[in-house]
C-alpha cells in the first residue's frame, strides 16, 4: 500500500464570536485507487478518473492517435478518491460543521472515518453533508466511492418499458456531451470536479444573496434583494448593505431553520450595465454586512451590474419577433455557442482566456450549450466584466428525459441551485430549457417506434418538465430573466421555422446545401448553424504522428465524430475552391471553405435587421483536437473563420451583394450613435486597374441596415467576372475598413501572382510586428503558423500596394522576417 503523507493539515480553530462562519477548501495531498484493487495513488482535484491515470503514467492520453478506444474501460469501474484532514480539538465546538461538495460526478457514496455520511447523483448539483457527528480531533479519512455512471445508466436505461430518444445518457445528470457527440469523444469520468470544503458556522449561516433589477427610471433604479440564510435561533437580525456609495440598512426576522429575506432598494442616477459595443459595463461593489452587538462583519463581497434584460416574443406581421431588449435598447446578438473547453478538464493555461477572444471577436453573446455543464462563477464574473450577455441553456440535449417523481425532483433542485447561483450576473439574458429535444420529438422520427399511449406518457413529461418546472424556478429565482422551452422551437422542417423563434438551420452541412440557400431562408433569430474543418497543421500533429497526416488515415478518422464528416468537407471544397493535392493544402481549403460560407450568412443576417435579431454560429470552441465545427481550435488557435468573423462583426460593416438589379451596397451598423461616413468604391482588375470608381458620403443610422445605392451592372452580359472585383473601402469617426466582392467562384478567379512583401519587421513584448504588402490582390494570404508563432490577423486578403499590419505572438527569441512562410490562394490556383 502506498505510504500516505500527513502533511495536508487543516489549521481550523474556533472563532471569537460564535455566531462566525468559516469555509476551507480541501484541495490538495487526494490520492486514488480502483474500488476493486486497492492501490492508493496521488491525484490533483479538482479531478477525476482519466486525469489522475494520466498524472501517474496509468493510461495514454486519450487524445492521441486512437487512444480514445484503449481507454474505455476507465469508465466501466469503480473508483475511490480519498484524503486526510488534520483537525484540532477546538474546531469541533463549532456547532454546526458540514462537507460541501459542489462537483461531484456523479453518483458516489461518501464516508467519514469510515462512517457513511451521505451520497450524490447529480453532478450538477451542491451536496452537503452534516460531518459533526463523525468528525474528530486529530486524523479524520474522507473517502468518496465513484460508482460507474456508464454502467448505472446503462442498467436504468434496459429497465424502461418504453426506450427514451437518447440512449442510456438521458438517465444521467452529467455532462451529455461526455457520452459521445459529433464533436468530441466518449469519455464518461467520475470524480470530483470542483473543489470540496468544509464550512463551519454558529447561530448564523448565509447560503444565498443576489440583487434583481425590479425597473429602471429616468434617475433611478430600483433592486430587489433575494437573500436566503440559515438561523439556530429566533431574532430580529440586523444587515447593512453596500452598493457602490449609497449604504442601506435593514431587519429580517429570523427563526430556527431556513429563512428567506427580500428588500426593494432604490438606486439613484444609476450607471447601467451594457453588452459589449453597446456602452460601459458598468458593476457596483457590494457589501452585506450583519450587526450584531455594535459591530459589523462581513458576510459577503461581490459585483453586479444594473441592467433589464428581456426577450421579446410577439405576433408580428411575418410571424412572430424574437430580440433582446438592453435596459429598453434592441441589442443584434453576435456570437457564437460555447461548449466545454476540455471533456477531461486538462487545459492548464487560462480557461478565461476564450472570453478576450470573444471580446476581440466583436461578440455580445455566448450560447452555453445545453449537452455541456453550467460554468464556473469566475467565467460568469468574467462575462459580467466583458460585456459577453449568456444564453443558458438548462443542461438537456437532443433526448427525452424520464419523468418519475425521484427524477423530477432532482432536475427540481438543480434548476432551483443554478438559477438562484447565476441570478445576480448581469451576464445572464436567457434560460433555454433544452437544446433540440422539441425538433427531435417533432422532427426526427423518434415517435415511429413509441405506441401512441407511450408517446402521450414521454410528451406530457416533456411538458413537466420543460413547461412547469424549470419555467417555475426562473420566474422564482432568477433575475426576472426570461425563460424559452427550447432551441429551436421549431425545427427546419416546420413551415413556421423562419418566421416565429429561433433557429437551428443545419440544411447546411447536414442536408448538403449550398451556403447561398441559407442566405435566402433567414430566420427570426438564428442559434445555431454552421460547417465542419480540420484545425491548423500545429494542432493536429500534437495528436497524429506526421505518418498519419493524412484525411483517412486511422488517427484522424479517430478525430472526425460525424459519420459523412470527410465526404462532407471535400464535397463543399469542390464547389467552390480548387481541388487540394496534398493535406496541408486541405487543411487551407477547407478552413477557407468554412470561413467564407458561414461569414456569407452572418452578413445576410446582419443585413435582414430587424427581421433577424440575432446570429450564432455553432461552434465557438473545442472540446479535444478534433475535425468540428469551432472557429477556434482546442489548443486556443483562431482558424480562418475565427479570423474573419472578427472583421465580419465589425460594429460597422458595409457589403456588396450582385443581384438582378446590378450590385447593391448596405451599411450594417451596430454603432450606438449616428455617424457620418466616408465610402470609396472600386471596380477593379487584380492589379488595382479600376473601371468604375465612386466616393460617397453620407450618415449611418445607428442600429440599422440601410441600401446605400446600387450599381447598375448587367453581371449575365459582363465578359470580366474572373478578371474583376469590386473593392469598399471607408471610414468613419471610431473605425476604417474594407471588403471585397467577386463576380465568380473563387476556383475560376483570374488572379495574379501577389509578390508578397514583409516590411518594417519589430520585436515587442508578445513577440514581433511587421507590415505586409502585395504587388497584386492577393486572397486568403495564410502566414504559416509553427508551434511557437500565432499571427493575427491571418487568412486575410490584401489588396494591391495596400499595407496591412501584423501581430505575430511568439516565443522564438530569433526569429527573423524571412522564416515566415505564407501563400495564398493563388498558389493553389497556378501550381
Amino acid at each position: 500500500m502506498h505510504r500516505i503523507s500527513y502533511s495536508f493539515v487543516l489549521f481550523l480553530f474556533l472563532l471569537v464570536k460564535l455566531s462566525g462562519q468559516m469555509h476551507h477548501q480541501l484541495h490538495t495531498d487526494w490520492f486514488f485507487s480502483p474500488a476493486d484493487s486497492i492501490q492508493w495513488l496521488p491525484c490533483n482535484i479538482p479531478g477525476n478518473s482519466f486525469t489522475a491515470l494520466l498524472e501517474n503514467s496509468k493510461i495514454p492520453d486519450p487524445y492521441y492517435s486512437q487512444n480514445e478506444a484503449s481507454v474505455q474501460w476507465v469508465s466501466q469501474k469503480e473508483w475511490l478518491f480519498k484524503s486526510l484532514i488534520q483537525i484540532e480539538p477546538a474546531f469541533l465546538l463549532n456547532e454546526h460543521i458540514y462537507l460541501n461538495c459542489p462537483g461531484l460526478d456523479t453518483y458516489c457514496k461518501v464516508y467519514l472515518n469510515d462512517e457513511f455520511i451521505g451520497n450524490a447523483e447529480n453532478a450538477f448539483r451542491t451536496w452537503n453533508f452534516d460531518i459533526k457527528s463523525a468528525l474528530k480531533a486529530g486524523t479524520n479519512e474522507l473517502l468518496i466511492k465513484f460508482q460507474s455512471a456508464s454502467q448505472l445508466a446503462d442498467s436504468m436505461y434496459r429497465q424502461l418499458e418504453t426506450k427514451l430518444p437518447g440512449e442510456k445518457r438521458v438517465m444521467v445528470r452529467k455532462p451529455q456531451y461526455q457520452f459521445g457527440w459529433d464533436f468530441g469523444p466518449t469519455l464518461e469520468s467520475s470524480g470530483i470536479t470542483k473543489p470540496i470544503s468544509i464550512i463551519a458556522w454558529n447561530e448564523y449561516l448565509l447560503e444565498h444573496v443576489s440583487l434583481h433589477t425590479k425597473e429602471i427610471g429616468s434617475d433611478y433604479a430600483e433592486l430587489k434583494l433575494e437573500m436566503d440564510f440559515n438561523s439556530d435561533i429566533d431574532k430580529l437580525q440586523s444587515f447593512e448593505l453596500e452598493i457602490g456609495n449609497q449604504l442601506f440598512n435593514f431587519d429580517c426576522s429570523s427563526q430556527f431553520g431556513q429563512n428567506h429575506c427580500t428588500q426593494n432598494l432604490i438606486i439613484n442616477n444609476p450607471q447601467l450595465w451594457w453588452p459589449n459595443g453597446h456602452g460601459n459595463q458598468t458593476l457596483y461593489s457590494c457589501k452585506l454586512s450583519i450587526l450584531e452587538g455594535g459591530q459589523k462583519r462581513l458576510l459577503k463581497e461581490w459585483k453586479t451590474g444594473i441592467r433589464t434584460i428581456t426577450l421579446t416574443n410577439e405576433a408580428d406581421q411575418f410571424g412572430s419577433s424574437f430580440y433582446f431588449l438592453v435596459n429598453g435598447k434592441r441589442i443584434f446578438c453576435k456570437g457564437a455557442n460555447y461548449i466545454p473547453q476540455d471533456i477531461l478538464f486538462l487545459k492548464s493555461d487560462d480557461p478565461l482566456r476564450i472570453l478576450d477572444q470573444a471580446v476581440d471577436c466583436n461578440f455580445n453573446m455566448l450560447r452555453i450549450w445545453g449537452g455541456g455543464t453550467y460554468e464556473s462563477e469566475a467565467f460568469y464574473e468574467a462575462c459580467d466584466e466583458k460585456g459577453i450577455m449568456i444564453w443558458q441553456d438548462f443542461m438537456f440535449a437532443c433526448g427525452m428525459y424520464p419523468g418519475d417523481s425521484s427524477y423530477l425532483t432532482n432536475v427540481a433542485l438543480e434548476a432551483e441551485e443554478q438559477v438562484k447561483r447565476l441570478s445576480s450576473h448581469a451576464c445572464i439574458a436567457l434560460w433555454c430549457g433544452n437544446n433540440e429535444n422539441n425538433e427531435g420529438w417533432n422532427r426526427w422520427g423518434w415517435q415511429l417506434l413509441i405506441s401512441p399511449t407511450n408517446q402521450d406518457r414521454i410528451w406530457n413529461d416533456y411538458q413537466v418538465l420543460f413547461n412547469k418546472i424549470l419555467p417555475e424556478a426562473v420566474k422564482k429565482h432568477s433575475n426576472f430573466t426570461s425563460y424559452w422551452e427550447s432551441s429551436p422551437l421549431y425545427g427546419r422542417g416546420d413551415k413556421r421555422f423562419t418566421n416565429y423563434g429561433d433557429a437551428h438551420d443545419w440544411g447546411l452541412w447536414h442536408d448538403e446545401m449550398p451556403f447561398e440557400e441559407l442566405e435566402e431562408r433567414v430566420p427570426r433569430f438564428m442559434s445555431e448553424f454552421g460547417f465542419q474543418s480540420l484545425p491548423s497543421l500545429v494542432t493536429l500533429k500534437t495528436i497524429a504522428d506526421d505518418s498519419d497526416l493524412q484525411l483517412e488515415s486511422k488517427s484522424i478518422l479517430n478525430h472526425q465524430k460525424h459519420p459523412r464528416g470527410n465526404k462532407l468537407i471535400r464535397k463543399y471544397i469542390s464547389r467552390d475552391f480548387p481541388e487540394p493535392k496534398n493535406f496541408e493544402e486541405l487543411i487551407y481549403l477547407n478552413q477557407i471553405c468554412q470561413a467564407e460560407g458561414i461569414c456569407k450568412i452572418i452578413r445576410k443576417h446582419r443585413l435582414s435587421k430587424p427581421y433577424c435579431m440575432g446570429t450564432l454560429y455553432w461552434q465557438f470552441n473545442d472540446c479535444w483536437p478534433g475535425i468540428s465545427w469551432s472557429g477556434i481550435d482546442y489548443t486556443g488557435r483562431y482558424k480562418a473563420l475565427q479570423h474573419l468573423v472578427k472583421k465580419t462583426f465589425e460594429p460597422l460593416l458595409f457589403v456588396a451583394a450582385p443581384n438582378e438589379n446590378g450590385v447593391s451596397i448596405h451599411a450594417l451598423s451596430d454603432l450606438v450613435e449616428n455617424e457620418s461616413f466616408e465610402l470609396d468604391i472600386h471596380l477593379q482588375d487584380f492589379s488595382g486597374n479600376f473601371i468604375f470608381y465612386d466616393h460617397w458620403e453620407g450618415l449611418i443610422i445607428k442600429d440599422s441596415s440601410q441600401l446605400v445605392l446600387t450599381i447598375p451592372l448587367d453581371l449575365k452580359k459582363l465578359e470580366f467576372t474572373k478578371d474583376y472585383y469590386l473593392l469598399l473601402k471607408w471610414k468613419n469617426k471610431t473605425q476604417s475598413g474594407s471588403s471585397t466582392c467577386f463576380f465568380d467562384k473563387y476556383k475560376d478567379l483570374n488572379l495574379l501572382e501577389p509578390t508578397v512583401q514583409i516590411l518594417d519587421f519589430e520585436k515587442t513584448n508578445q513577440g514581433y510586428r511587421f507590415n505586409i504588402r502585395a504587388k497584386n490582390f492577393a486572397k486568403s494570404i495564410y502566414l504559416v503558423e509553427t508551434e511557437s508563432t500565432q499571427f493575427f490577423p491571418n487568412y486575410f486578403d490584401l489588396n494591391p500596394n495596400e499595407l496591412l499590419n501584423i501581430e505575430c505572438i511568439s516565443k522564438d527569441p530569433k526569429l527573423e522576417s524571412q522564416d515566415i512562410q505564407f501563400f495564398s490562394l493563388y498558389n493553389l490556383l497556378r501550381n
